[in-house]
């Protein structure tokens, strides 16, 4: 279905537009290497199915070597609930509804998310050197971060009106995966008066806190076991391409100076993004797209698998310049482009890496811009019809 859209997409897009096909080829390649060498899909959901089996039958989520039928899962790093709920599920309607339902969700929310990025519209040469990161792996492994991701992105589309409607989906997704907390942050970045952004992460983190409180109490003893295994998997396994991955942080140990440090950086970045939202952005819509961009910049293990949502807020964030001095925002699309498509021929950790850096350091100049022009005593700056101007220049 993906080819189809991509290819039905191609017939109305005219030479410029070919250059988001060609930043998505490592995710089109790589998705069908992996149709063709017929590998194992879904192992990462497979972690979280056979914890719901071991608590059908009475065993720990948490016991290692897992053993499951026809299935190579992954270690489950997950709270017990998630196990508890899947064991439900299974007790009631069975493993191959179950499967069937997360596969339909999975793939409608990743077909939806990749429709919108390869959508011809006046954004589109902009999110196109973000591509290249979204690996071909990301479909196969089934992991439930890039299903949470969707949905709250869909959330923000659907359902962005009324902000308090996100909150029970973050909740759900920091309970599934702490880290996911940083999408509070995102109620910063509504239309809404400070107090009214203020009262909706302080009652996100209260539910989160009250779940999370009552687990420790009840069931101290798993508890730590989670805790263990969590921690195992986010410092001693891959650290990802973000804060945790960078090389100066790896070889930190001290958890308060880890803490500290992640506190700092959430400052900056934070700050940045909505110093940009506040002075350049009016659509709502657009303030979402950002504010997930921004948090996922903080999310502290970024692993490549997450990043399908990425691009729209960077887009967004480059498309609202009209001009910074002598360097016209005509000329912003080919450098991006240059620059991301030099991190992704570099490749591996190293390039992801960079990337990463590069993302940082884009947002956090714009912002920069931004005061810069507002200091200067020129108008707020808006988004204009230079976007049509960056696209027709390509």
């Amino acid at each position: 279905m993906i080819y189809k859209e991509i290819k039905s997409q191609c017939k109305r897009f005219n030479l410029k537009n070919y250059i988001a096909i060609i930043f998505m080829l490592p995710f089109i390649i790589g998705s069908i290497r992996y149709i063709l060498h017929k590998h194992h899909w879904f192992v990462d959901f497979e972690a979280l199915s056979c914890a719901g089996a071991s608590v059908s039958y009475k065993l720990s989520p948490y016991t290692q070597p897992v053993s499951c039928a026809n299935a190579q899962p992954t270690i489950f790093v997950y709270p017990p609930a998630v196990a508890n709920f899947l064991s439900l599920i299974q007790t009631h309607f069975g493993l191959t509804l179950e499967i069937a339902a997360y596969g339909f969700m999975f793939f409608g929310i990743i077909f939806y998310i990749l429709r919108r990025l390869i959508r011809p519209d006046e954004y589109l040469s902009l999110r196109a050197p973000f591509y290249g990161e979204i690996p071909g792996s990301a479909l196969p492994s089934g992991n439930i971060s890039i299903f949470l991701h969707g949905l709250i992105f869909l959330q923000t589309v659907y359902f962005g009106a009324r902000p308090i409607l996100l909150v029970p989906i973050i909740v759900l997704a920091t309970i599934i995966k702490p880290t996911f907390a940083v999408y509070f942050g995102l109620f910063l970045f509504i239309n809404h008066p400070i107090r009214q952004r203020l009262f909706l992460i302080c009652l996100g983190l209260t539910c989160t806190s009250i779940y999370f409180l009552q687990f420790d109490l009840f069931d101290h003893a798993t508890f730590i076991t989670w805790q263990l295994a969590a921690h195992n998997s986010a410092f001693f396994a891959d650290h990802g391409n973000s804060f945790l991955g960078l090389p100066f942080i790896e070889q930190i140990k001290s958890l308060g100076l880890l803490l500290f440090l992640y506190s700092i950086f959430v400052i900056i970045i934070l700050s940045a993004g909505l110093t940009i939202s506040e002075l350049c952005l009016n659509d709502q819509v657009k303030k979402y797209q950002l504010g997930i961009t921004v948090c996922l910049l903080l999310y502290p293990r970024l692993m490549s698998y997450d990043l399908l949502t990425l691009p729209f807020g960077l887009a967004v964030a480059l498309g609202c310049f009209k001009q910074f001095g002598r360097f016209r925002d005509i000329h912003v699309a080919p450098i991006i482009q240059l620059v991301c498509g030099i991190f992704i021929i570099i490749g591996g950790r190293a390039g992801e890496r960079l990337l990463f850096d590069f993302y940082c350091m884009l947002i956090l100049s714009l912002a920069a811009f931004a005061i810069y022009i507002k200091y200067q005593g020129e108008s707020p700056l808006q988004e204009s019809n230079s976007i049509g101007i960056i696209s027709l220049s390509l």
